[in-house]
């Protein structure tokens, strides 16, 4: 299986190639005021506007640099409705790849309700990479905020005419 890996501060961290629509570079993203916290703004692609999620906001409590590596990762994010949403998320060093099995991430031993989108971890030469699960990285309040019109509104980011 493929994963997608970005770095924060020396620590790694690893997406599923399955569940990327596309990486893009880093691109201006509007400002949404009152957010929730980790909601670095949106973004316009294919005509519908799309939150963008800061992950080194979210995982080492800082905004992502501008850098000539900071990605922006467009996934799929089914909501509470079940509708297929589009979700950006920004990560710094986004730049490499690997292929392992599902069954080399193992069981960190460590949980915390806080951090539920945190999942198992392999390892290699350079040390520890961490599984981010998607689903899990939006608390309820939050998605319910981004999402809570249908899909199909302007703000929904609709996929049903982008599958």
């Amino acid at each position: 299986m493929l994963f997608l890996v970005f770095e924060i501060d020396g620590d790694r961290f690893a997406l599923a190639a399955g569940t990327i629509v596309q990486v893009l570079p880093f691109v201006r993203i509007s400002t949404l005021p009152g957010a929730p916290e980790g909601i670095a703004g949106a973004v316009i692609y294919d005509g519908a506007a799309v939150p963008v999620v800061d992950l080194t906001r979210v995982l080492a409590g800082r905004p992502s640099e501008a850098r000539f590596d900071t990605r922006m990762i467009l996934v799929n994010y089914n909501d509470r409705r079940g509708d297929k949403r589009r979700l950006a998320l920004l990560a710094e060093r986004a730049t490499t790849t690997i292929r392992r099995s599902p069954e080399e991430f193992v069981d960190s031993g460590i949980s915390h309700d806080a951090t539920k989108y945190l999942g198992p971890v392999a390892t290699d030469n350079d040390g520890i990479i961490q599984l981010v699960d998607i689903p899990a990285l939006l608390p309820q309040p939050v998605a319910d905020a981004l999402f809570s019109e249908p899909a199909g509104t302007p703000w929904a980011s609709n996929l049903s005419s982008n599958s």
